[in-house]
């Protein structure tokens, strides 16, 4: 039973990690794209900014895969599984959108 508790409670932890990384990744994406007529340094750090998502996202992929196979392991609750369900398509949906945006570079 300790051991369970231990590991929803991980389980926890982890899914709010991944959900304020990916709250900051939304940030990032949301801001406007600079256009080609301003100035070279403005787009440069946006163009970072995206790259540096884009990396991201490649470290973090190795925590939404242990985040998965621990809610494989659990008996999760409706709203854990929903979550964990919301979390992957927010992740894939952010990812996409970032090499989108990279890409229109």
């Amino acid at each position: 039973m300790t051991s369970e508790l231990s590991r929803q409670s991980k389980f926890d932890e982890d899914a709010s990690q991944l959900d304020h990384f990916l709250d900051g990744v939304q940030s990032t994406l949301g801001e406007e794209d600079p256009n080609k007529s301003m100035e070279e340094s403005i787009i440069r750090v946006r163009l970072d900014d995206l790259k540096d998502t884009c990396k991201d996202f490649r470290h973090r992929q190795q925590d939404l895969d242990a985040l998965n196979d621990l809610g494989y392991r659990l008996p999760l609750k409706k709203t854990d599984a929903e979550r964990l369900h919301n979390l992957n398509n927010r992740y894939y949906l952010c990812v996409m959108t970032s090499h989108d945006q990279l890409l229109c570079f």
